[in-house]
């Protein structure tokens, strides 16, 4: 078992929504943007020199020297071959997650039952419809519960992921995580 004091981010999305909410597990460096905690370590070494208006000018150029930098571990450890996909922010820290456990060693945690929901209206991955509601506030009363309903696919067509919502078994989680083995 990995060291979890050596991880490169902890995330709030979950592996097994049927899981233990209490169980927590090594999930190596498979990272998700949604809900990310990212260690000081982490930032520091690989994320923060790309915390800049350089980069954004530069994605693409960025993204092809990092493939080209982890090429011999395309086959083992390294996920990302093409530079013209995936190459935003979240692109960029997933290749960033996937350098760090090649050369650290450092690890991706994830809960089995999810601590986040994505709740993008709209976007290049979400084709969302307006919120009901004539003023900010209404509008935002309605988001929450059409959040509580679960009913943000009737809103959104995302084309990353499903909205499921939160685990009705978080509502007895006694707060205790242990590491799964």
């Amino acid at each position: 078992m990995p060291d979890l004091e050596n991880y490169s981010v902890f995330l709030g999305l979950g592996s097994n929504e049927n899981g233990d909410c209490s169980a927590i597990s090594i999930a190596h460096h498979d990272y998700s943007p949604l809900a990310p905690l990212i260690s000081k370590t982490f930032w520091e070494k690989y994320l923060k020199q790309f915390s800049n208006f350089r980069y954004y000018q530069n994605r693409n150029k960025t993204i092809i020297k990092l493939n080209q930098k982890y090429r011999s571990y395309w086959k083992n450890g390294y996920k990302f071959k093409d530079s013209k996909t995936d190459n935003n922010h979240d692109g960029l820290i997933n290749r960033l997650v996937d350098a760090a456990f090649i050369e650290k060693g450092m690890v991706v945690v994830t809960p089995e039952v999810s601590r986040q929901i994505h709740i993008g209206v709209y976007g290049i991955n979400t084709k969302g419809k307006i919120i009901p509601g004539n003023d900010f506030n209404e509008r935002l009363q309605n988001l929450k519960r059409i959040i509580a309903d679960n009913k943000l696919n009737e809103y959104t067509k995302s084309t990353i992921l499903s909205f499921n919502g939160f685990s009705p078994q978080l509502e007895s989680w006694n707060g205790i995580l242990f590491i799964k083995q």
